[in-house]
């Protein structure tokens, strides 16, 4: 089979390729007038002496921290979260759209034990809060402002349809500098690929990154050869654009690259995850390693979870780091096994398995220090291509080669 340019290695290596992504590179923005923005986001990274590479963004609000909950109690990161929000001192919308559903007590059913602090009934209130039922009831309350706001007027966590939630972002933050939580970076969360797109061929944060491309699964059985040369390591993590929780993650040592790719995505090969159905973009990134963690008298190769509150103000980012833990994997170094047994992190809910381990002090100020040069380098990024329209799409184009002239030029004036 024939591998065409545009689809062999898709422009986001970023070791020997990375130059044919230099035209389309997402800039750091150099605009300071866009609207505010508030994050609940989760950050999970690989972690050795003076080397931090991250894997992935979450979500916080989609995050049990069932791992945090078992090291340091029930709803301490939450805690932590509404705390960030307090500080920034404003009011707090608590929006849904069902009708009659304006008790804070309402809105989160009690039963969602993963989720403690944010039951909290008094929570809501120590941050000025106050719950809604749709945005026109936030209009009541703040004053009015006859132009877009770039300051920060109120906050609004939102639990509601997506056609809603459409129609609320666009009154919130065009109209009365109200930062909907997690709208600017929710994409970024939930897809690989767009994440990516942040830190590639970007001198300040790139090597916070693994070497990385993306291949179309029905020709990256030919392009391993490629691969290799392209971005050399001892092994490789390949992985879907848009699953989570380790769905569908296969990791492979270089010599045994080509195999799991056919075994995955083979002429023969029948497809062994729903994760895969539909889709077309692989994921592949060098494998990267923490420094050994000791836990009961056993070293892992664990994975370090960051939870992170973000709030973004006239072109500044505040950042606090709400809580961090290390995940580990179902075995450790000694006992041995397959990459994904020893290398993805595996947190269960039963009291009497350890899954989780507590960051030592002087760890956790080398990751904080290397996060506040990441972070709000990326999260300003986030913030400019929401602001400038620059959709789902349009991120697509910038990484496999078919950016148009326009949104080239749209992007260098972020």
């Amino acid at each position: 089979m024939k591998i065409s340019m545009r689809r062999m290695i898709m422009l986001l290596c970023c070791g020997a390729w990375s130059h044919l992504l230099q035209a389309v590179m997402i800039p750091a923005p150099k605009r300071t007038d866009y609207p505010p923005a508030v994050s609940f986001m989760i950050v999970d990274l690989k972690y050795d002496t003076n080397r931090l590479k991250i894997c992935e963004f979450g979500e916080g609000f989609l995050s049990g921290f069932v791992g945090h909950q078992k090291l340091y109690g029930p709803g301490k990161i939450w805690k932590a979260w509404w705390a960030f929000v307090a500080s920034l001192d404003r009011p707090v919308f608590l929006l849904n759209t069902q009708e009659g559903c304006t008790s804070f007590s309402s809105l989160y059913k009690p039963s969602k034990k993963n989720h403690p602090g944010l039951f909290a009934k008094n929570t809501l209130y120590a941050c000025k809060g106050m719950a809604v039922s749709s945005w026109q009831d936030v209009v009541r309350v703040l004053p009015a402002i006859k132009t877009p706001s770039i300051d920060l007027n109120a906050i609004a966590v939102t639990f509601c349809s997506k056609t809603a939630l459409k129609e609320y972002t666009t009154f919130a933050n065009n109209k009365h500098g109200v930062a909907v939580v997690d709208d600017v970076s929710e994409r970024f969360g939930l897809n690989k690929l767009y994440m990516h797109t942040l830190f590639a061929n970007d001198g300040v944060v790139k090597h916070f990154r693994p070497q990385c491309c993306v291949v179309d699964k029905n020709e990256i059985v030919d392009a391993v050869e490629s691969i290799k040369k392209a971005m050399p390591a001892d092994a490789y993590v390949i992985k879907p654009i848009n699953a989570w929780k380790g769905r569908g993650i296969q990791m492979a040592s270089a010599d045994d690259l080509e195999k799991t790719c056919s075994k995955l995505f083979g002429k023969d090969a029948r497809e062994n995850h729903v994760v895969w159905h539909g889709r077309h973009d692989v994921l592949v990134e060098s494998l990267e390693h923490s420094k050994p963690v000791l836990v009961e008298d056993h070293l892992y190769d664990a994975t370090m979870r960051v939870a992170l509150g973000l709030a973004y103000v006239r072109g500044a980012v505040k950042m606090k780091v709400l809580g961090a833990y290390w995940k580990l994997p179902r075995a450790s170094l000694e006992e041995g096994g397959s990459l994904e047994k020893i290398c993805i992190s595996h947190i269960v809910a039963r009291k009497n398995v350890t899954t989780s381990a507590r960051v030592d002090h002087a760890t956790m100020i080398a990751v904080e220090r290397d996060l506040r040069v990441c972070m709000p380098h990326v999260y300003k990024k986030m913030v400019a291509l929401k602001y400038n329209n620059i959709s789902s799409s349009s991120l697509r184009s910038i990484v496999n080669g078919t950016a148009t002239s326009k949104l080239v030029k749209q992007l260098a004036l972020l």
